[in-house]
């Protein structure tokens, strides 16, 4: 039997292609993280935009709001997930959230988890940490309004 969370990313790849607040809820509420942090991460990576792609100096992409690195692409392959299904926002919410708490569980520790999940590279990881710490807090109280509207 599959564990819970590739169920979960079966029924998502099958049933959903829109980036809404109930997907980050729902990314948040099966890796047990707050649906803030996954959507700040989001902001921070793509400004939310759904159609983000960036190629780096390494020559390796990152893909969608969640900005997901092409380095992901044999371990995502052998679940059977394409890069190009993860242009669909939903999807990439789910997959960049279960690539974070997997980040998180190795660093032992959100922050950590949250700079791992950016870059092996520790000073890249506490740039981008302090990044994620600034949208997070930040966040308006309009921006929340809208995402608890957004996922009722």
């Amino acid at each position: 039997m599959l564990p819970n969370w590739r169920w979960l990313l079966l029924l998502i790849f099958l049933c959903c292609h829109t980036a809404t607040a109930w997907c980050f809820n729902l990314a948040a509420e099966e890796f047990h993280l707050e649906p803030q942090i996954i959507y700040a991460i989001a902001k921070a990576e793509s400004n939310l935009n759904t159609n983000a792609i960036h190629t780096n100096h390494n020559g390796s992409f990152d893909i969608g709001l969640m900005q997901i690195n092409s380095i992901h692409e044999p371990e995502l392959g052998r679940l059977g997930i394409s890069m190009d299904e993860l242009m669909e926002p939903c999807k990439n919410i789910i997959v960049g959230t279960w690539l974070l708490r997997k980040s998180i569980d190795r660093a032992g520790e959100l922050w950590k988890g949250i700079a791992l999940y950016h870059s092996a590279t520790p000073a890249y990881g506490i740039k981008y940490v302090l990044r994620i710490r600034s949208i997070y807090s930040r966040l308006s109280n309009q921006e929340l309004r809208n995402f608890d509207k957004d996922a009722g």
